[in-house]
């Protein structure tokens, strides 16, 4: 018996995925920055020097899109300019202040149970990159804890003994990146 306060587990989830996540939060502005989240182009072309036809035309978007850059004055964006170790810091600077926790509600539930799934969804326009979960019943066991959409974070708790338990509550927060 299941309590599904939000929607199952995906089948073949991987409890040790929230782990590599967490020691991966580098490679996510890394691999955000080249793909454009997926390679989709979020805006109408804005620099002449970067034309639609540029294979980084989406990247350099994805990158204004979410305040990382503006490009330079002149309304150019300078692509084979060599990039400064501080104009890289900037980047990653405004990057990072682009990432938020987001907490989901407090979830205390009403029904006993064995096994009990709480998520946390980031806003629009933002995707899951970590997350995690708390609950201060020490009868519970975190089973898995990964995304279940690109924006959603959900943790698997279970009974450690399989016993029917009514705990006290349960919180998961997740970390949110631009999409």
């Amino acid at each position: 018996m299941s309590t599904e306060i939000d929607q199952p587990a995906p089948t073949g989830s991987d409890p040790r995925r929230g782990r590599r996540i967490a020691a991966a939060v580098v490679g996510a502005f890394v691999a955000g920055a080249l793909s454009a989240g997926g390679g989709a182009v979020w805006a109408a072309h804005q620099f002449p020097d970067v034309p639609p036809t540029s294979p980084f035309h989406g990247d350099v978007d994805w990158l204004v899109d979410n305040g990382i850059t503006s490009g330079y004055g002149d309304g150019t964006f300078k692509p084979t300019k060599a990039v400064t170790r501080q104009e890289l810091a900037a980047f990653l600077h405004r990057y990072n202040d682009s990432i938020e926790i987001v907490n989901g509600p407090l979830v205390d539930p009403v029904v006993p149970d064995t096994s009990w799934y709480v998520s946390a969804t980031c806003p629009a326009g933002k995707r899951a990159i970590a997350g995690q979960g708390l609950t201060l019943d020490a009868r519970l066991v975190m089973v898995s804890s990964s995304t279940t959409t690109s924006a959603k974070w959900q943790v698997h708790w279970t009974s450690r003994t399989g016993a029917t338990i009514n705990p006290g509550g349960m919180i998961v927060s997740v970390t949110c990146a631009p999409a």
